[in-house]
């Protein structure tokens, strides 16, 4: 999806560097928890005394925890218009590492990235149960 880079900061994001946008302290964020989009694509359009605006590609976002010292990544991606689903995420025996339970991880990851494409007005496609 495209967004505007306006849209984007009503969302709470703000620009890093080029491509990096980040979102601290909401969707159930807490300290120093994040969303990070990487954009694959921006275009920037003139905006007039000197200014611009960025049209920013949208197809993937990030729900970063700072577990045990570690920043612990979950993973999500748009698989339609406006669809999103989860992906892939650090490892369970990384989580397990720094001292927590992978399934309580992802629960709160989706949580966090089902608030932000709800917010997007997006559908969300829940991750596909696990075997263990």
């Amino acid at each position: 999806m495209w967004l505007w880079d306006d849209a984007l900061r009503e969302l709470g994001f703000r620009r890093k560097s080029d491509r990096y946008w980040l979102c601290e302290r909401r969707y159930g964020l807490r300290g120093n928890d994040h969303v990070s989009v990487w954009s694959w694509s921006e275009q920037t359009i003139p905006a007039g005394r000197n200014r611009v605006r960025y049209l920013v590609e949208v197809t993937e976002f990030h729900v970063t925890f700072y577990l045990g010292g570690e920043h612990v990544h979950f993973y999500y991606h748009e698989r339609a218009e406006n669809a999103w689903a989860p992906g892939g995420h650090t490892s369970d025996a990384e989580i397990h590492r720094v001292g927590h339970d992978p399934a309580a991880a992802r629960r709160a990851a989706d949580a966090v990235a089902a608030d932000l494409v709800a917010t997007l007005g997006g559908s969300w496609r829940r991750r596909k149960r696990s075997r263990r």
